[in-house]
């Protein structure tokens, strides 16, 4: 979420592509929020 995620589009594209694998490797039909933590499955 903007900004406290990121002030610039790649850095938030980055994180909201991270949170996507992680709620892809965690099963369907899913979301996740970005956190500290969902960046090391990236």
């Amino acid at each position: 979420m903007y900004p406290y995620h990121g002030k610039d589009a790649m850095k938030l594209m980055k994180k909201a592509d991270i949170s996507m694998y992680n709620a892809k490797n965690t099963g369907k039909n899913r979301y996740v929020y970005y956190s500290d933590k969902t960046s090391t499955f990236a």
